[in-house]
């Protein structure tokens, strides 16, 4: 005879519904234009913390795709820590670019 065990609260499983503010999957701690920021990876949350990480987020991200293209192509070690401090600057370049640009509303 096998009792079946009682799993509802094993880390494995989704955390309680009383956790979840909504049906979209927010947290309750967290409103919904801050969820939407973090999803959509867009940094437009109201609040400048999470905007500085999604923003930092971002940063990274633009300079991996463009390392991992260049290691990809052959670059020897040697010159990619000068082209990640380039890619750097040109990421940082996009999103002053992004946060300037005239709104399309």
């Amino acid at each position: 005879m096998n009792p079946k065990k009682d799993t509802s609260h094993h880390p494995a499983f989704a955390a309680q519904r009383e956790y979840f503010s909504d049906d979209y999957g927010a947290p309750a701690c967290m409103n919904k234009r801050m969820y939407a920021a973090i999803k959509l990876r867009v940094p437009d949350s109201g609040e400048k913390w999470l905007d500085d990480m999604i923003r930092q987020s971002l940063r990274d991200e633009f300079v991996t795709a463009a390392l991992q293209r260049d290691l990809a192509s052959g670059y020897e070690a040697k010159s990619i820590v000068a082209l990640a401090d380039w890619y750097y600057k040109a990421a940082d370049a996009m999103l002053k670019a992004r946060d300037t640009a005239p709104s399309t509303e």
